[in-house]
């Protein structure tokens, strides 16, 4: 270099970007539910399904569904477009009620207790206290239609399991950008 010379400016990478303030789940939404197509079995009072898988608000919190002759429900819900399902939200009222151990069945119309029981789980999900968002095996729940929850039990061992809010998080096929998906090699 000779006197005079400037030195070649530096290209400075880009900054990452950074997560918003939501965290990585930025890109997921609830998933609208075909209401007419949902329902649930062994329910003590079924037609409370529509509020628990409604948004919950503070003025006007929802009843739980309540199992009836046991601690099992069997919840069947299609969803309104066919989705990627990353994670689901349950809450219940207090921690003895509140569902235990969750099996998913993935695309199955018309599941009995008795199916549920014989057929393998696409996921088997383990809930600790009153308020859990799960994270879904997000590869085995890239194309989903319905969705089949069977609570098998409840964290306190009783006959009643109460569940006052089920959400589905994810995102409609029909909103995926194929263009902005990368070719593998």
């Amino acid at each position: 270099m000779q006197a005079g010379d400037i030195w070649p400016s530096k290209k400075l990478r880009p900054e990452p970007e950074l997560p918003t303030s939501t965290g990585a789940c930025a890109r997921f939404e609830t998933l609208a539910l075909k209401g007419d197509s949902c329902c649930i079995l062994n329910a003590a009072n079924a037609g409370v399904l529509q509020a628990v898988l409604a948004k919950p608000t503070a003025e006007a919190p929802a009843e739980p569904a309540k199992s009836d002759c046991d601690e099992q429900l069997l919840i069947t819900l299609t969803l309104a477009a066919p989705s990627k399902l990353h994670s689901l939200h349950f809450s219940a009222p207090d921690q003895p009620t509140a569902p235990k151990t969750v099996k998913l069945f993935l695309n199955k119309d018309n599941l009995s207790f008795d199916d549920v029981e014989d057929l393998p789980a696409t996921q088997t999900l383990v809930l600790h206290g009153t308020s859990q968002t799960i994270p879904l095996h997000f590869v085995k729940f890239q194309n989903v239609s319905s969705l089949v929850v069977f609570i098998e039990d409840n964290q306190g061992g009783g006959d009643v399991t109460c569940l006052s809010h089920l959400e589905l998080i994810g995102t409609p096929l029909s909103t995926t950008n194929m263009s902005d998906l990368k070719k593998g090699g």
